[in-house]
């Protein structure tokens, strides 16, 4: 597929590995001009990292021309090229079970330091004013969001389910089944994952409870537990520190296609998310 940039006299604000010596293929998109630009664009033309530009302002053959016109020219049109999965193979759902989960989490709790300490103590005593991490358990596997510290641009990874390395799991919602298929889920998240990029998390205003009530409601879910001082979501849904469980809240009102904007929860245009 082919886009257009225009750099304004900005750096492009990508990182790239050119040693195939044909293309330059994207590893890295930082804040700046190129982001803004491809989100202006429809989604199916979002450059994603490990796309690989082939051609720019009709220059093509060797990694340094490339690299030469995207240095030089302030109108950039570049094609670019995607290497798809091999056709029936899921990358992102792990199982066939529906079943949407909210796991919580001590924040750092598998720490000794003092926040980890206040956060285990809050957790056990209410879950309106601890400190939580939540991530999203959906056809197999865990969902969340965070910034990195390697400097990735994905902030949207996943883990095995109960499983995070730096948390220490606590207790779980469970919502019910989304009516999202999985060919849509499989079509949702690399969309999801270039909304939520790592450099965009903030730990008050935009973390993973921000995302992880946006997700849910991207799966049909009308509302979803509140957990913490930083949470979002519904307050009043949250159980107790006893139940590791709660009845489905909103049963059966997930999205039936992303793609044609059919249900009550569906987004036809990733364009338009409000996040």
């Amino acid at each position: 597929f082919q886009i257009d940039i225009a750099k304004k006299g900005q750096k492009l604000g990508i990182r790239y590995d050119d040693s195939d010596g044909t293309g330059l293929v994207i590893k890295i998109i930082n804040p700046g001009v190129f982001y803004d630009s491809i989100m202006e664009q429809n989604s199916d033309r979002w450059v994603m990292p490990d796309d690989r530009i082939v051609e720019v302002n009709g220059v093509r053959g060797k990694s340094e021309w490339l690299e030469e016109q995207c240095m030089k020219a302030d109108v950039l049109s570049m094609k670019v090229e995607r290497l798809l999965p091999p056709l029936g193979v899921r990358i992102f759902c792990r199982s066939q079970d529906p079943t949407v989960k909210i796991h919580a989490y001590d924040l750092f709790g598998h720490g000794r330091g003092p926040l980890a300490c206040v956060a285990r103590t809050l957790n056990g005593m209410s879950t309106r004013y601890g400190l939580f991490h939540t991530g999203v358990e959906v056809y197999g596997c865990e969902w969340f969001f965070g910034a990195s510290a390697e400097g990735l641009f994905h902030g949207v990874n996943c883990n095995e389910a109960k499983q995070h390395a730096q948390h220490r799991y606590r207790t779980s919602v469970v919502l019910g089944a989304t009516a999202m298929s999985q060919d849509d889920f499989e079509e949702l998240m690399p969309l999801l994952r270039m909304k939520w990029p790592a450099w965009s998390y903030h730990p008050i205003s935009r973390n993973c409870h921000s995302f992880t009530d946006f997700f849910c409601k991207i799966l049909g879910f009308r509302s979803v537990p509140r957990f913490g001082l930083f949470g979002s979501g519904d307050s009043s849904v949250v159980p107790g520190p006893d139940r590791t469980e709660a009845r489905s809240l909103m049963p059966g009102c997930g999205c039936s296609s992303l793609k044609a904007g059919e249900g009550r929860g569906a987004v036809s245009d990733p364009s338009k998310w409000p996040c």
